[in-house]
């Protein structure tokens, strides 16, 4: 046989090698594919189970905005009469930072106990002691 430029002379063992590499190629992308794809179902599963308390946890952040607007209202009129509009500006959010960082913990961890309890029996228990903050903090 002659050489030509840009030429390949294969055989067919030749061919079943290449075919071979491609295909542990393929198999380790497919690996990685994999690992995505359970991250991603694991992902979503946390989020979807963190769905049931979204509700409870904007009625407890809600109360706690409220509270807290009613007192800067408060003193706003009455204490805070000589603040510039930027110094009531800085202790609103002085106070939300405050209020989000004392809310932190309790959420952090009604999400653990929500993820922990997919059984129903625990879920039902779940149900009623989410209920009961929701009071807890709405009466």
């Amino acid at each position: 046989m002659t050489e030509t430029e840009n030429v390949y002379l294969y055989n067919v063992d030749n061919l079943k090698d290449i075919a071979d590499n491609n295909m542990r190629g393929r198999m380790q992308e497919l690996e990685k594919a994999n690992t995505i794809i359970d991250e991603d179902v694991e992902e979503f599963v946390h989020w979807y189970d963190e769905l049931s308390i979204a509700p409870t946890i904007t009625v407890i952040k809600n109360k706690f905005d409220e509270i807290r607007n009613n007192e800067l209202g408060k003193y706003r009129n009455r204490k805070m009469k000589h603040f510039s509009e930027e110094d009531f500006k800085l202790v609103e959010e002085i106070t939300c930072q405050i209020m989000n960082k004392t809310l932190h913990n309790p959420i952090i961890n009604l999400k653990k106990q929500r993820n922990c309890c997919a059984e129903p029996e625990t879920d039902e228990s779940l149900k009623k002691n989410t209920k009961f903050l929701e009071d807890l903090f709405t009466k």
